[in-house]
């Protein structure tokens, strides 16, 4: 699940980067992931196939929601040294016959309830409902996902995954040692930036191939790290990542981070509709073609017309980065200067866990 849940992950960043050659991206590879599986649930057919596919669960199908129950176990238990929490909740019309079975391996398996509302006469009610369970996981620091025009009387049903993150460094930044400094979004354009610094012994390594240092920032307990590939140049209008991105998979990945790899070295809310498309995922968005109704799926109608359509598939995240800890909040619904020399005044992508977040 690891392996298939990272390479979704860098298949999704290469294609969000396709879709933003300079902006910042941002997002939770396994929430999103998650989700997908859970509305994989319910899906049959092509619809199914092609959600497998793009999560590149293929090999493991039988296993594919006992393996994310497991992931969510370990990432939730109350002993962590760092805060993980993922929580899960259905939104369902109350007039809509979801199965059983569906309703119960979304629990089982992703700790998902059903909350039965009325959306045709009473979706404002919902919304409000919606955004204050949101601003409770994530714990307030999102306090809307759900807009006006989000939820109407032809909804039936949402699933929302709101996560939480909070680490603290195993090696605290200096509150004095904070600096101003230029960030060069290409090689001609900066703004100023506070920059944090630190001396200390940290994993790094030089990838030749990709041209771009990558540095292991650990949290406490050192379960949990964030990775920090930075390219060694940037050249005109870009930001330097371009052939990161090209050269990265799964494979080069775990191969580039591998403890052997990594030496000691002294520092001083997206809408995916059209990306999961892109790549794939196309049947579960049409109307005519998508494939979550009958006994054992989401619902039982049994006229094809009157079945679920994928209809939105958004994300809305929260960051905070500072020099003793790092907070992320994130909410999907389904509706520093280093020596070898290293100084991170550029573009740079970073990933921690099991994806857990770019």
């Amino acid at each position: 699940m690891v392996s298939d849940n990272t390479s979704f992950s860098l298949a999704l960043l290469k294609q969000l980067s396709n879709n933003n050659k300079t902006g910042n991206i941002f997002f939770s590879p396994f929430s999103i992931s998650s989700a997908l599986a859970m509305v994989m649930l319910g899906a049959r057919g092509n619809t199914a196939t092609q959600m497998s596919e793009i999560l590149q669960t293929e090999d493991c199908w039988g296993d594919v929601h006992s393996s994310f129950a497991k992931l969510l176990t370990v990432l939730n238990r109350p002993d962590a040294p760092f805060t993980f929490s993922v929580a899960n909740r259905l939104y369902g019309e109350k007039s809509c016959p979801f199965t059983q079975e569906f309703l119960i391996q979304s629990k089982k398996h992703y700790r998902a309830e059903l909350e039965s509302v009325d959306f045709k006469t009473r979706s404002e009610e919902v919304r409000i409902d919606v955004n204050h369970w949101v601003q409770q996981h994530t714990p307030g620091n999102i306090t809307e996902v759900v807009d006006e025009d989000d939820l109407n009387e032809l909804t039936r049903l949402v699933l929302f995954t709101a996560t939480h993150f909070r680490g603290i460094w195993n090696k605290d930044f200096s509150w004095s040692e904070t600096y101003d400094a230029q960030f060069w979004l290409n090689k001609n354009d900066s703004k100023p930036v506070k920059m944090m610094k630190q001396e200390e012994d940290f994993a790094c390594t030089f990838i030749e191939e990709a041209n771009c240092k990558i540095l292991e920032m650990p949290y406490s307990g050192k379960e949990v790290s964030m990775l920090i590939f930075l390219p060694a140049e940037i050249e005109d209008d870009t930001t330097g990542l371009e052939k990161l991105e090209k050269e990265l998979t799964y494979e080069k990945f775990v191969a580039w981070t591998h403890p052997g790899k990594m030496q000691t070295c002294y520092i001083d809310t997206y809408d995916l509709n059209t990306v999961l498309s892109s790549m794939g995922m196309v049947d579960a968005f049409d109307h005519t073609k998508c494939d979550f109704f009958g006994e054992t799926y989401i619902c039982s109608f049994k006229q094809p017309n009157r079945g679920l359509l994928y209809s939105r598939h958004i994300t809305t995240f929260w960051i905070h980065v500072n020099k003793s800890s790092r907070v992320f909040a994130y909410c999907r619904s389904s509706a520093s200067r280093f020596v070898m020399v290293y100084t991170a005044v550029h573009n740079w992508e970073q990933t921690s866990g099991s994806a857990l977040r770019y």
